[in-house]
């Protein structure tokens, strides 16, 4: 049985150690990954508590955590994030929703670095918008940037269509995303 979604709960996993399930070549075990905290719960909400996203989509609202790559040697910061697809191309939230994730600010060695989604080396940009199974790196004028330490904020926020959110019954939305830096 289904049942339209009034409580939301967003459970944002994001793995600090998700590299287990890379091959061997891809995997950095000698490097810290943190993303503030493991899971973002954005409580009991009613369809009049949520706010207005546009296109007749909904939101619970929007969280920034801080990302956190540290390294005991330089190499480029080269980061993946996973997770399922919804039906317009963004991860999946719940049955019918779907989570945009921007990422910005990004520092590598404490230093300002644009970002650059990987095979795209045109379209560099201080801000970018990530889909699931997307590659990004750290640049500065065009060149990627080999650091010990890499930050960026990161900006989550689920969206339901309003439909979505006509309750009957208390139900729950998640997203389970991992986020990986590769070689």
């Amino acid at each position: 049985m289904k049942y339209p979604f009034s409580a939301l709960a967003l459970a944002l996993l994001l793995c600090q150690n998700a590299l287990a399930s890379l091959p061997p070549m891809l995997q950095d075990s000698q490097c810290s990954l943190s993303l503030g905290m493991p899971e973002i719960n954005f409580g009991n909400q009613t369809r009049y508590q949520l706010d207005e996203a546009g296109a007749g989509q909904l939101s619970p609202g929007t969280r920034e955590l801080t990302l956190a790559v540290a390294c005991p040697y330089s190499q480029a910061m080269k980061l993946a994030l996973r997770g399922d697809r919804a039906q317009n191309g963004a991860f999946r939230y719940g049955e019918r929703g779907s989570v945009k994730i921007r990422l910005f600010n990004a520092r590598v060695d404490g230093q300002p670095a644009e970002l650059m989604r990987s095979g795209n080396a045109q379209a560099t940009s201080s801000s970018i918008a990530l889909q699931p199974g997307e590659t990004f790196v750290a640049v500065r004028g065009g060149a990627i940037q080999q650091g010990k330490t890499f930050t960026a904020q990161v900006e989550i926020t689920p969206l339901l269509p309003e439909s979505a959110a006509r309750a009957t019954q208390l139900s729950s939305s998640e997203a389970r995303l991992t986020l990986e830096l590769l070689r």
